[in-house]
């Protein structure tokens, strides 16, 4: 199916006016928001098939957990990415606070990211200090 977005303006002032299921309605809707100063446009989309080539056709759940340095969890992020990521794990020192970061962590819940986290932090600290 096909809908039809009614837009106008450019850069900052670039705004959707109306949406339309057929051609002639989005017609009218173009010549009624349409004035002296600018003109409106009708811009088609085909309705659920993405729009651009980077959409992500197998959308897999992930997580980051980044602790600091007194291994307390300061966030807890999920994302959405392609299925075929490894887990990471590694020391960030992006500004005067270092912090440790595992992410791609894949699963269900937020619970099992969390101790999937600790076990690789655990890990990674055990391995650094020979223990």
């Amino acid at each position: 199916m096909t809908i039809y977005i009614i837009t106008k303006g450019e850069y900052s002032d670039y705004h959707i006016c109306a949406v339309a299921t057929t051609q002639e309605r989005a017609e009218q809707l173009r010549k009624m928001y349409s004035d002296y100063y600018d003109e409106a446009n009708i811009e088609e989309y085909e309705t659920d098939i993405p729009s651009n080539c980077y959409y992500n056709n197998d959308p897999t759940l992930y997580w980051k957990i980044t602790f600091n340095d007194d291994g307390n969890i300061q966030y807890i992020e999920s994302y959405y990415d392609a299925s075929n990521l490894k887990i990471q794990a590694r020391e960030r020192y992006w500004s005067f606070d270092p912090s440790f970061c595992v992410y791609n962590i894949q699963t269900d819940t937020r619970d099992n990211a969390i101790k999937i986290a600790c076990d690789r932090r655990a890990k990674y600290l055990a391995e650094k200090f020979n223990l």
